[in-house]
């Protein structure tokens, strides 16, 4: 079904605040191809940490990791997924990255901070996404 005729559906249905709206089928995949690659991105996690000086702690490096699978995968920039995040229609979104950090939001500096600390790892992660 074309993007378009769902936005239209949903205005029909008197549905508010559809910036950053991702479809519910499309977070469902994403967070059960995550869930069945948490090992694997344990184990990468681990080999950053090995490999990284680790400076931040506010948020943990595997909502870091998620987020910026979250970004490749969906490919968005930086505004964008800072809308999908504050977007209340993403409730099951929201929700899985509340289980690896009680603050979603994200900077500006820190997702530029973020995307330099993991591109060294890019291929490994995009792989992985």
């Amino acid at each position: 079904m074309d993007i378009d005729k769902i936005y239209k559906k949903l205005l029909e249905k008197k549905e508010t605040n559809l910036e950053g709206y991702i479809l519910k089928k499309r977070v469902a995949a994403f967070t059960f191809a995550i869930e069945k690659k948490l090992d694997e991105i344990e184990v990468l996690s681990d080999k950053i940490e090995n490999q990284k000086n680790i400076t931040f702690r506010r948020k943990s490096l595997e909502y870091r990791l998620l987020l910026y699978m979250f970004q490749a995968v969906f490919r968005l920039n930086m505004s964008q997924v800072e809308i999908v995040l504050n977007c209340p229609n993403n409730p099951e979104l929201i929700e899985f990255f509340d289980l690896f950090s009680n603050e979603t939001t994200i900077s500006e500096q820190e997702f530029s901070d973020m995307n330099k600390f993991f591109e060294p790892f890019r291929e490994d992660i995009l792989r992985l996404a």
